[in-house]
């Protein structure tokens, strides 16, 4: 199925407002590549809908066919995820509106931009493309590297990295297609998902506006820049 014509229903975690992280980066990057090839449809997930976001987003994306912003629901904590018994990307997310607006539209592909929606993935995952910004599992092991394992922060690196696997494992797998931003993600994925069906686009770290400028107790690690995967 081609999906050029048909359009693409984009679902933010967040509002990709550069250049403030990451994953607003990454999709701020293949926002700005596509908006006028492809029918895009914009759906951020926020903690605060305003019409000054609207507006904002209206700006930097001009060649979209539509932006809707919708509320995320307040955020639970660990422990309560936990006692839950389960280990869910999407608390945070309202599912309703988002399935009745796929329903509607069963023929647009769908482009996740976090691991943040796994029970869409569920109904929406066979034509679902999932875009991630790093390999999560492996950073937390990176950055509990630095540490000693006497602190708390270094079993709270271990528990993240551990819970991120398993994640990646479940959710990935149910796409049918993962975007990340350099080779070395591709070949960390590639452990436990056909690497056929991860595809590579930079990141876009070398825009000359981008500079490290914080503090960090572990290794920084850019490896979606275009020109050197591995910093």
């Amino acid at each position: 199925m081609s999906f050029a014509a048909l359009g693409i229903e984009w679902i933010s975690y967040g509002a990709p407002v550069p250049p403030f992280g990451g994953p607003s980066l990454k999709s701020h990057s293949a926002l700005t590549a596509l908006q006028d090839v492809i029918p895009i449809h914009l759906v951020c997930m926020v903690n605060q809908v305003t019409p000054e976001l609207k507006q904002s987003l209206d700006q930097i994306y001009p060649g979209l066919a539509s932006v809707t912003c919708l509320p995320l629901k307040k955020k639970p904590s660990l422990l309560s995820a936990l006692i839950r018994g389960r280990l869910r990307t999407d608390m945070q997310v309202d599912a309703a509106p988002l399935r009745e607006r796929l329903d509607q539209h069963p023929k647009r592909l769908v482009v996740f931009d976090y691991l943040m929606f796994a029970s869409l993935l569920d109904t929406y995952g066979s034509r679902a493309v999932i875009s991630v910004n790093d390999c999560n599992s492996v950073m937390f092991r990176l950055h509990r590297q630095a540490l000693t394992w006497r602190k708390l922060k270094w079993w709270s690196l271990l528990m993240q990295s551990w819970i991120s696997e398993r994640i990646e494992r479940r959710d990935l797998a149910k796409a049918l297609a993962v975007h990340v931003v350099a080779e070395r993600d591709r070949d960390l994925l590639s452990r436990f998902l056909e690497s056929d069906r991860i595809h590579v686009i930079a990141n876009g770290w070398d825009e000359p506006h981008l500079a490290w400028s914080g503090v960090s107790d572990y290794p920084v690690t850019l490896w979606g820049r275009a020109d050197n995967p591995s910093v």
